[in-house]
Parts: structure tokens; C-alpha cells; sequence
């Protein structure tokens, strides 16, 4: 989940800029508090209710991945900068029939093999990739990894080993299959169940799903993500926080989003202009705002507002 950002007023540069995400809920409880209102069995008010009911509201933090939320999420607003959230196993706009799996689908929650989360942390799937911590873990010796692929090699390498020195298979790596932990990425077969485990995640109907490209299952993806976001109703808040240059006074900007305000599948369009001043590509006023670069050739960089908000494949 991408959301760009810029400061319009590049001249005067922005100190100590950072950015925040939130997943906003709204609770409903039937009665509304006394009042006549009714709730719908998702928990949302129904669209016959003619009264304000009373809700919890839930405000779920997002973990930011660029930039970095672990180093303060510090950016640059001078120029158009994308901040990123990774739709993992912990993000809070997962939707439901996701989460049963971890990364990306390759491995069921409730395998044993992945480690516990009940304490509630926002924690990040990419931490473990880059062995800032572990998020798997043998069922059968308890020993910790970071990805899928260091837990195979710690399997097979004790399954050597143990059939070496002819270990009892039951209650041993010998006794496990690592084909029915892990997905193989030639297996296009559908199955029941959450004893076998393929990539793709579950569908509508309690099945799971795999496929041998990765990129083939985008729109099924895409399509529980319109219908999750849609039926609860979550809208996300972007909160960017920094310090006024000129009177040193600290200022919030923040923007928020609904599934209508979301586009699947694209990326925003290259908005940097750089090139030779001339009167063909003269722009309005508030077009030439200075990014802070031009040389003696007259070759400047700027950023065109006309395509800050457009999108492309």
C-alpha cells in the first residue's frame, strides 16, 4: 500500500519530517445505546437505520517499511516520496480469509510451525526476512528462523543426520513431511482442508488455493481486498508530522483514505520534470516550484503538479 507525499512549499524546506499510518474501525453495537437503530451481522449499521448509533472507534497502528518506521520514519517531503506498508500477516487491513497463512501463503498459522502472536505487537513479516527476528519455529526441537527457507534446511539437515544415527522416526524430524509444511511452486492442485498448505490462501468457500506463478493470483487478491475494505468499512489515516522552518512551530497534515480512494495494480506516474527551460514546456506558477537544482545551462529539475496525482500501469 503505497501513498505519496509532498510538500508544495519545497522552498522552505520542512525539518524533521515523519509519517504515520492508521486502519480506522468502527465498532456498532445493536441498539445504538438506547437509541432505534440496528446493526447489520457484520457489526456496520444497516443502511434502513435513521439514527446515530453509538460505536467504538479503533484506531489499528500500520507499520511503515519506506521509510523505515524503526528509524523514525524520517523523510524528505522536498520532492514526491512514496511511503510504503506491506500487506503481511500482522497488517491490520488483512483481510480474515488471509490470515491463516504466513508468508504470502506458504505456511498455515495453525502448523505449529509458526510462532505465537497473542500478545497483540505490531510487529513486520520483513523484520524476519532481513533476521531482525524470527517469526518460525521447529514444532518438533523449537529451534527459531526467520524464513521459510532457513526452517526446509534445518528439517532436511536433522533428517539427515537422525537417519544416519537411526533415530526413531515418530516424535523425530524424520517424521516430518516438508512438502505438507511448505507449498511446492509446481503444485496446481486444490484441497481441502488446512493439512496441506499451498500458496494462494483460502477462498470464499474454506478451500485453499495454490498456483505455480506468483503473479497469477494478483486479482483473486484484489478482489478480497476491494470486498474486505468495503464490507468493514475501514478507512486509513495518513498522519505526516513535522517543524515550520520559519516560526520552529510543529504542524500535523493528515489525509485519509476509503476503498473508493484505492487503486489496485498501479503505481503513480513519474512526476519530475528535468530538462532545458523554454517557452514550450513554460508552466504555471505553481508548477515551477524550485526542487533546489539548476546549473548554468539553464537545466533545472521540477516537479509537475498536473501528474502528481496520476497513475500508471
Amino acid at each position: 500500500l503505497d501513498v505519496q507525499v509532498y510538500d508544495a512549499d519545497s522552498s522552505h524546506a520542512l525539518v524533521e519530517a515523519h509519517v504515520r499510518f492508521y486502519a480506522i474501525r468502527r465498532h456498532f453495537h445493536a441498539g445504538g445505546g438506547g437509541g432505534n437503530g440496528s446493526s447489520s451481522s457484520s457489526g456496520l449499521p444497516s443502511s434502513s437505520s435513521s439514527r446515530m448509533l453509538h460505536h467504538n472507534l479503533k484506531f489499528d497502528p500500520m507499520r511503515i517499511i519506506n521509510p523505515d518506521d524503526e528509524l523514525g520514519a524520517v523523510m524528505f517531503p522536498s520532492t514526491p516520496t512514496s511511503v510504503s506498508h506491506h500487506i503481511d500477516a500482522y497488517s491490520p487491513i488483512l483481510p480474515p480469509s488471509r490470515r491463516e497463512f504466513y508468508e504470502n501463503g506458504r505456511i498455515h498459522q495453525n502448523s505449529n510451525f509458526v510462532l505465537d502472536n497473542s500478545t497483540g505487537l505490531n510487529l513486520r513479516e520483513v523484520d524476519s526476512y532481513t533476521g531482525n527476528r524470527d517469526g518460525l519455529q521447529c514444532a518438533v526441537c523449537g529451534e527459531t528462523y526467520g524464513t521459510t527457507q532457513n526452517l526446509v534446511r534445518h528439517i532436511r539437515m536433522c533428517q539427515l543426520v537422525e537417519e544416519h544415527d537411526d533415530y526413531p522416526v515418530k516424535g523425530s524430524h524424520r517424521e516430518l513431511d516438508v512438502a505438507m509444511i511448505v507449498s511446492g511452486n509446481n503444485n496446481n492442485n486444490v484441497s481441502k482442508g488446512v493439512s496441506t498448505f499451498h500458496r494462494g490462501g483460502v477462498n470464499k468457500n474454506g478451500t485453499s488455493f495454490a498456483c505455480a506463478d506468483g503473479n497469477s493470483s494478483d486479482e483473486q487478491w484484489y478482489d478480497d481486498f476491494r470486498e474486505y475494505l468495503t464490507t468493514s468499512q475501514i478507512e486509513i489515516l495518513c498522519v505526516f508530522e513535522a517543524i515550520e522552518p520559519l516560526f520552529s512551530g510543529t504542524f500535523q497534515c493528515m489525509q485519509s483514505y476509503t476503498i473508493d480512494d484505492i487503486v489496485f495494480g498501479r503505481e503513480f506516474a513519474p512526476c519530475m520534470l528535468y530538462g532545458e527551460e523554454s517557452a514550450e514546456n513554460e508552466r504555471k506558477w505553481w508548477h515551477r516550484l524550485l526542487l533546489g537544482y539548476s546549473n548554468d545551462n539553464d537545466v533545472a529539475a521540477r516537479v509537475d503538479l498536473d501528474r502528481f496525482h496520476e497513475i500508471v500501469n
